[in-house]
């Protein structure tokens, strides 16, 4: 019976923990994007964060705890693959291979080995061509969410 209860207040407490955690990320967020709202006339403390962490804002903006290094990795692959594509400008262009090759370096494409089309209308369902194309393996190119 210890045991028991000992484990439902262990997984009690590691609920908790998350909770604080996606507190503490959203708060983070809410103090980055509305400073100004939070702090008086003169630009001092924050005058209604607590109100607002009190009311709920984890589920209001559905934050979890290490969504800031998610979201700051996204935007670090996203800045680097559009500056990849930008490396021509201003005096010439990218063609499809290029932009194909930059999304698979930045891991915005996903070259997957099929031996069989993955979805009616897909690119890989053209490229497989015969039986002995199939067998072989067709690279078919997935993108990786949330780019999807």
């Amino acid at each position: 019976m210890l045991h028991r209860e000992a484990s439902a207040r262990i997984a009690e407490l590691e609920a908790e923990v998350r909770n604080l955690k996606t507190v503490m990320v959203a708060a983070a967020e809410e103090i980055h994007q509305h400073w100004a709202a939070h702090c008086d006339a003169e630009g001092y403390g924050p005058q209604n964060l607590m109100r607002r962490l009190e009311e709920g804002i984890p589920s209001e903006y559905g934050y979890t705890a290490g969504a800031f290094v998610e979201l700051r990795a996204e935007v670090a692959r996203l800045r680097s693959f559009a500056a990849g594509v930008m490396e021509s400008w201003p005096h010439g262009d990218v063609d499809g291979g290029e932009l194909q090759d930059l999304a698979i370096a930045h891991g915005l494409l996903v070259p997957q080995t099929r031996h069989a089309p993955c979805a009616v209308g897909c690119n890989c369902e053209m490229y497989g061509q015969s039986s002995e194309d199939w067998a072989a393996g067709v690279t078919c190119y997935r993108q990786e969410p949330p780019h999807a």
